[in-house]
């Protein structure tokens, strides 16, 4: 509650990076749930502090409950309106998800940038080499 806002989306923003940058084993969904179940817990946290939604979500235990529950099934009250822990939880998802897509977009630019470099790079040393044969013929 001390943390500055927007504090737990770069936490959650860099232990992604950093896992996919340093992690040899991949992203696969195992993987994925458990970083997106993380997300969805620090985001929904930070989504009621900052004041997001309704005040009237106090009920810790409700918030709880519902992201920690395995059905995908939205809870609705009687009138079939979803409760506000099901919008947070929904918020924060969709936040994950477009954080996921935009890490994923900058490494694959940034990947496409490296190759390009690397080919570059490889041309050069290529006439470089044929130079010193040909100089060394002489």
């Amino acid at each position: 509650q001390t943390l500055t806002p927007g504090a737990g989306f770069s936490c959650i923003d860099l232990l992604l990076l950093n896992h996919l940058l340093r992690d040899g084993r991949g992203y696969d969904a195992r993987v994925r749930q458990a970083f997106k179940r993380l997300a969805v817990v620090v985001l929904s946290h930070e989504l009621k502090v900052g004041g997001i939604l309704r005040v009237d979500l106090e009920e810790e235990d409700d918030l709880d409950s519902m992201l920690c529950s395995t059905t995908q099934q939205p809870n609705s009250n009687e009138d079939g309106v979803l409760d506000d822990a099901d919008e947070l939880a929904r918020l924060a998802a969709r936040k994950f998800e477009a954080m996921e897509h935009a890490i994923a977009a900058k490494l694959i630019a940034m990947s496409g940038e490296t190759s390009a470099e690397a080919e570059t790079e490889t041309a050069a040393n290529r006439g470089r080499g044929s130079r010193l044969i040909r100089n060394s013929f002489s």
